[in-house]
């Protein structure tokens, strides 16, 4: 906007502040964050008399990079591995930045030539786009909206109704109202606003409560045990710590049996040594150290493995899978693996444009290509008493994995 002969630069303290309260919104043990973290950016948004297209575009492209440079803080343990990490932290805090802006952009559109609350603009924007990003190679699907009430598990009862973008949209309803009830032009109509709010809360309350209290359990349980042995990225990544490595799984091992589970899990590629499968070789299907520890214990192991099938010495594909081995040694021949990699670490997003930049490459380029392939899909790995729905580590964003 121009006023007095000078330009009305973007002002970074109301985007900054609703990327702050965005991102305590994912740690915070308060709620407050959740419901109020857009006020700030709305109210740059509708300051003045509104915004036109390029300052809404600006605003939220503030509001976007500074929420994902904060959100996207795991990407920091990746740089111990790669310098190449800060630029994927950088590229992809823009790239789902200036879709949080094109959010903003068409809310604020959207507002200023329908005069709608914000309650109801912003889950009719932001959640269409949200969906959008679950779809091709870059699907990320961490910082949705709705997980950031994950914390708050008596909050979301209702999820059982509604699903992620229910939980969703209750969040950005909130923040909508509470806008309209507080920052909004004094002549806009409060009354209906404070009476939609308060029917929201109660009916969500109300569900959540009765939901709370009727939890009637499964027909029947197993006892798992967790062997999680947080081996830093660098340490995992070095050949010469495998018989470290695998001690290390070997006690934990040992100690969770101790609880007498069902079953013991391991997590993602947590076995140290790779299983290079050939096929013509039905012998070298075997992970013989883990078998051999499943049949001392007597439990049987679910296992994370990297593993290579090999057709020739020059054909072969990787996998991040998951393997079952029996109470008796036995390493059941169903398995599955990770179906979404990751992008950049797992698998090379948009091959045909940059693979070949980036395949074959060693050292830290072999970082940014990862090389696995998608697995097959939902597999149920099968036990001697029961099957065991199996999703890898980031795989668990996607409710159609567990569902299928």
């Amino acid at each position: 906007m121009i006023g007095n002969g000078k330009v009305d630069r973007v002002q970074w303290t109301y985007p900054a502040a609703s990327a702050l309260l965005y991102y305590l919104a994912y740690l915070s043990p308060l709620l407050i964050p959740n419901f109020i973290f857009l006020l700030p950016v709305l109210r740059r948004l509708e300051r003045d008399g509104g915004a036109t297209t390029r300052e809404r575009l600006r605003v939220g492209m503030a509001f976007g990079v500074l929420a994902l440079l904060a959100g996207l803080h795991w990407m920091y343990s990746m740089a111990r591995i790669s310098p190449l990490a800060w630029l994927l932290y950088v590229a992809m805090a823009v790239c789902f930045g200036a879709i949080l802006a094109l959010t903003l952009s068409i809310a604020g559109w959207v507002r200023e030539r329908t005069g709608l609350t914000w309650g109801l603009i912003l889950p009719a924007v932001w959640l269409p786009l949200e969906w959008v990003r679950t779809f091709g190679d870059l699907r990320m699907t961490a910082d949705l909206v709705g997980h950031s009430l994950s914390s708050f598990p008596f909050v979301v009862q209702f999820a059982d109704l509604t699903g992620l973008y229910g939980v969703g949209a209750f969040i950005l309803v909130i923040n909508g109202l509470m806008y309209d009830l507080i920052l909004a032009d004094p002549a806009r109509p409060r009354k209906k606003v404070a009476v939609a709010l308060a029917v929201l809360v109660l009916v969500a309350g109300a569900y959540d409560t009765w939901a709370w209290r009727h939890y009637q359990g499964g027909a029947s349980t197993i006892r798992v045990g967790v062997v999680q042995p947080n081996i830093p990225l660098p340490v995992k990544w070095d050949p010469a710590t495998n018989g470290q490595q695998w001690e290390i799984l070997r006690r934990q091992t040992h100690e969770a049996v101790e609880k007498k589970p069902d079953l013991i899990v391991w997590p993602e590629t947590a076995r140290p040594y790779r299983l290079l499968h050939r096929l013509d070789d039905p012998s070298t299907y075997t992970m013989p150290e883990v078998q051999m520890l499943a049949r001392s214990l007597r439990t049987p192991l679910l296992v994370g493995v990297e593993y290579y099938r090999i057709s020739d010495p020059e054909t072969y594909e990787v996998y991040n899978a998951a393997m079952a081995v029996e109470a008796d040694g036995s390493l059941n021949p169903v398995w599955t693996a990770k179906t979404f990699l990751v992008p950049f670490t797992e698998q090379t997003p948009f091959r045909s444009l940059i693979g070949r930049f980036v395949d074959g490459r060693s050292g830290e380029w072999r970082w940014v290509s990862g090389g696995f392939t998608p697995g097959p899909g939902a597999t149920v790995l099968p036990f001697a008493e029961w099957n065991a729905g199996v999703v890898v580590c980031y795989e668990q964003l996607f409710p159609s994995l567990s569902r299928d």
